[in-house]
């Protein structure tokens, strides 16, 4: 089941509260978010050195009001205001001098998933999808989630400028890069796609070697066949691909994380690592392919998270190991 969600990074959007007050939202949403912001030190130090998700606003939409909570675990406060978005959507936005955090209530967002009863890709904007289950969606995930947007808001405060040069003069505008492109020339293109079904074979393997030597052997292998498919693709479908797997991929590296710290380690390699060398069409094998590197780098050391500030691919990062 596929969950529609996309990151917003366009232009301000000026916000205007009506109200202050939980008169609308569910103790439950409440709970959900003091239980996020609970684990967000362990979530720092298992991911990216100063991303906490108490530095951002989190809206909860119910279908007419958002409700932004902010805070900490101990005393959040609530207000109600007209919706940002009158959609249900999973996204990140720049309101006024800062970036917020908007998801459906639990309530809605798992009432969706009983709805759709469906396993294709549902987009809008820069698609994201993920790998929970219909009836698997919870508080849990919702924090997993919520982790995962978040992130898209850390990448906007502090890396803004390294992310906007990673298009290269391009943008999602229309005319410009959209994720037709991909399916256009990489998922119509059945050798290319025999390409990447090698590659994301490699990058499970890797994931699950405990040698790294083995790594180191896959890496070269994993290399050659990037070179070979990026010689079929024009310049604007590598600039996409690039995009996704550094913005997306560690997004999803982060959402991975969460929730592998909530769960077992088998419903976690269920829903992460099982699915990982699957090619599925669209923009969710780049999130696939950018969790893969972050965790593969992460067995080199993980100390490479420190200093990352989105400026270098995670695909070179992982070739320095090899040279």
């Amino acid at each position: 089941m596929k969950k529609i969600i996309y990151l917003a990074v366009g232009g301000v959007l000026c916000i205007a509260t009506l109200a202050t007050g939980t008169y609308g939202l569910s103790d439950r949403n409440i709970e959900i978010y003091k239980q996020a912001l609970g684990i967000e030190g362990e979530v720092e130090e298992s991911t990216f050195q100063g991303y906490r998700l108490s530095q951002f606003p989190v809206a909860f939409y119910d279908g007419e009001h958002d409700y932004v909570v902010t805070g900490s675990a101990e005393d959040c406060q609530v207000e109600k205001r007209k919706p940002v978005f009158d959609v249900f959507v999973g996204t990140t936005y720049e309101a006024e001098d800062h970036y917020e955090v908007l998801l459906p209530t639990i309530e809605k967002f798992s009432k969706m998933f009983e709805l759709l009863n469906t396993t294709e890709v549902m987009s809008a904007g820069s698609a994201e999808n993920t790998v929970f289950e219909e009836n698997a969606y919870g508080d849990e995930e919702h924090i997993a989630t919520m982790y995962h947007e978040g992130f898209h808001a850390f990448q906007m405060t502090n890396f803004e400028e390294n992310i906007i040069e990673c298009l290269q003069g391009r943008d999602f505008d229309e005319g410009g890069l959209s994720e037709q492109m991909i399916v256009e020339h990489v998922d119509n293109n059945a050798k290319i796609v025999r390409l990447y079904e090698k590659q994301l074979d490699l990058l499970k393997k890797m994931v699950l070697s405990d040698s790294i030597e083995e790594i180191k052997k896959d890496l070269l292998q994993y290399k050659r066949n990037e070179e070979e498919r990026k010689a079929l693709l024009p310049e604007d479908v590598l600039v996409l691909e690039e995009y996704y797997e550094r913005v997306e991929g560690t997004a999803f590296y982060v959402e991975s994380t969460v929730y592998g710290m909530m769960h077992t380690k088998e419903e976690y390699e269920e829903y992460y690592i099982e699915p990982m060398a699957h090619y599925t069409d669209g923009s969710q094998k780049y999130y696939k392919m950018g969790m893969a590197k972050c965790k593969i780098l992460d067995k080199f050391s993980d100390g490479w998270k420190e200093n990352y500030d989105f400026s270098e691919s995670l695909t070179d990062l992982l070739y320095e190991q090899v040279r």
